[in-house]
């Protein structure tokens, strides 16, 4: 009877679209199937899953047929003994006495490949007072007065099977509202490392799931603001395109800033489309072409896929993802119509209002915009890094007004990136503000952040954090000539600080439509530095950011000096001359530009930024604040 209304209950409450993938390691959760369990496991593994883990929850792994649930859950803890690295274990007053906790527990902790310390133990229980062994001991005395009572002895011995397998004085996490203030991603933070002790680590990252995403079965758990913007876009499509859509033209503006989760958020609305609503035309376009032209190498170098098949992926990706020039022109040449049906522009605000990237008289801004019936854009004014970047929230919204489009607007703020710590941010605006608020920011997770005296150290740890966790880089501020010979040479080295030298990433620094992109996914990428043209929109493990002399420390504040980027950069091309028009003008805007540059580089990193600067003051002071960031991790 148990397992029937366990099964039913899952599937009444099932998570669409989500599946463990089995193939790779993953951690099992165990906890029982009650408003108060199901409501904090549910929130842990959406937060968890959003930053890649791979975990099965039968809620979201249960089979649409006649399988049982107990069938499933045993399937996949003998699935591959070799990949399911952990459970985790949540105990709490309803799952230490449910017999399908036991035979879970039982069943991992009876296998030889595994220990009784590969269970980790998360205390919910409901009653702060509770203790694990006072609380057999009462089932104890319960099942003894009244030995008749099948419940009450039930009971008590799947309570005392489980304490055989997860002993009562065991090292648990506890997760109490009163004790972290009803954060529960403090919770996920702490299972996150037991995760990463085990070898449950991110499953994987964009790139590698792009095939996915072209046959519909991408899927990721949404967190809050995810979750609301895709509601928004499914209206919003229905009433354009549903049964009984109009076909009037509507737009949405998300703002969100760094790790807030935009691009995964358009993989998830693409793949649903791919799946759902296939007859469909989609286009997801953004000006920097590094996230694409690394989609589509890791697609033209997948050794396990056929050749047709990789053919036919390729055929398909080059039609969704464009950049924003072969957007226009496709709208162009529909005689102005439409380029597709829905259009999601990632990066709004790098769209351009010159004409001379698309030829002729247009509008670059106003075409995109005109483009599609449905137009999704996701916009961050802090990432504006160019002065030809005119994509802000304001003048978006004035450009949508005039091509009578049903405007909507919605904001996305829960931080996904730097371990979730929005406060990481709101310290990274502050201290580049010069605001006595950013010196004192509490920081809210355990993110890594170091501020180095050597640059060879820092790269040294960088390239340490590479080879044992994962893609990590080395990137830099824009103020090293990138020099023509030596384009295709590591030895050849553009940035030089001290003894320390590097090269720019090799074959290009733009990433144009003209070039070959490989930089970021290559083995030996390690081996250079990356700057924003190459970086923005992608994201690493961890990231060391070499500071360059474009931003000094002086007279107690942080300033900027455009003057020290380098000539080949173009990011700041005319600045000079509006100088000589308007010095007051050109500094501030320069100083936005140059600030925006780093904070992009210092966001990209999921665990970890490592910083050194090349101004003394600055690094000296950039360490005090990261040591002060740091230690308020620690008060209660």
């Amino acid at each position: 009877m148990e397992n029937d209304t366990t099964l039913q209950y899952l599937q009444e409450n099932r998570i669409e679209d989500h599946n463990c993938d089995l193939a790779h390691n993953f951690a099992f959760f165990s906890y029982a199937h009650d408003d108060h369990d199901a409501a904090i496991v549910r929130r842990v593994f959406g937060i968890l899953t959003s930053r890649g883990y791979n975990i099965w929850l039968d809620a979201a792994n249960i089979p649409h047929d006649t399988n049982s649930w107990e069938n499933a859950a045993m399937t996949a803890l003998k699935s591959d003994l070799e990949r399911c690295k952990a459970v985790i274990y949540f105990r709490s007053e309803a799952s230490i006495t449910r017999s399908t906790i036991v035979r879970e527990l039982e069943t991992y902790s009876g296998l030889p490949c595994t220990a009784d310390s590969d269970i980790i133990t998360v205390e919910i229980y409901k009653d702060h007072s509770v203790h694990t062994k006072d609380f057999l001991n009462r089932l104890k005395a319960a099942a003894e007065a009244s030995p008749d009572d099948r419940s009450a002895v039930s009971a008590y011995q799947n309570c005392s099977r489980i304490c055989n397998v997860v002993n009562t004085s065991c090292s648990a996490l506890r997760f109490y509202h009163d004790d972290i203030k009803g954060d529960i991603s403090v919770l996920a933070d702490k299972i996150e490392q037991e995760l990463i002790s085990h070898g449950v680590l991110q499953r994987f990252s964009l790139p590698d799931k792009i095939p996915y995403i072209l046959d519909g079965s991408f899927s990721v758990s949404l967190q809050g603001d995810q979750a609301a913007v895709y509601n928004v876009f499914a209206s919003i499509k229905n009433r354009t395109f549903g049964p009984d859509g109009d076909g009037k033209k509507r737009t949405l503006i998300v703002n969100g800033g760094p790790g807030t989760g935009k691009t995964v958020l358009i993989m998830y609305m693409l793949s649903a489309l791919m799946r759902h609503d296939p007859e469909l035309s989609v286009i997801m376009t953004s000006k920097n072409a590094s996230p694409r032209t690394i989609y589509e190498n890791n697609i033209a170098n997948d050794p396990t896929l056929p050749s047709a098949e990789k053919r036919s992926l390729l055929d398909r990706f080059k039609k969704v993802f464009r950049g924003q020039e072969s957007v226009v022109n496709l709208w162009k040449a529909n005689g102005n119509g439409r380029a597709c049906d829905i259009l999601f522009v990632d990066e709004g605000h790098r769209l351009v209002t010159s004409s001379r990237y698309i030829g002729g008289e247009t509008n670059c801004l106003d075409a995109v915009l005109n483009a599609a019936p449905v137009t999704i854009i996701f916009v961050d004014d802090d990432q504006c890094v160019t002065m030809d970047d005119k994509g802000t929230t304001d003048r978006l919204l004035e450009h949508t007004e005039a091509t009578g489009a049903e405007i909507y607007t919605a904001e996305m703020q829960s931080q996904l990136r730097c371990r979730g710590s929005n406060s990481y941010v709101k310290w990274i605006d502050g201290i580049f503000s010069n605001s006595a608020s950013g010196r004192y920011v509490t920081k809210t997770s355990e993110y890594d952040l170091r501020v180095f005296d050597d640059p060879g150290e820092m790269y040294e740890a960088i390239k340490e954090k590479d080879r044992t966790e994962g893609l990590s880089r080395l990137v830099a501020g824009y103020c090293w000539e990138w020099k023509k010979d030596g384009r295709d040479d590591q030895d050849v080295h553009d940035i030089e600080v001290g003894d320390f030298r590097i090269s720019w990433n090799l074959d290009n620094a733009f990433a144009t439509k003209r070039q070959s992109e490989k930089k970021n996914s290559r083995p030996d990428s390690i081996n250079e530095a990356g700057c924003v043209h190459t970086v923005q929109g992608l994201e690493f493990l961890y990231c060391g950011v070499i500071i360059g002399p474009d931003m000094r420390y002086e007279d107690g504040r942080i300033i900027t000096d455009f003057t020290q980027r380098a000539r080949t950069d173009k990011s700041l091309s005319g600045i000079k001359k509006l100088y000589k028009e308007d010095a007051r003008e050109a500094e501030q805007r320069a100083a936005k530009i140059i600030r925006n540059t780093y904070k992009v580089l210092m966001t990209r990193g999921l665990k970890g930024c490592f910083i050194y600067c090349t101004d003394k003051p600055l690094n000296e002071y950039l360490k005090k604040m990261a040591e002060r960031f740091n230690a308020s991790y620690h008060l209660a």
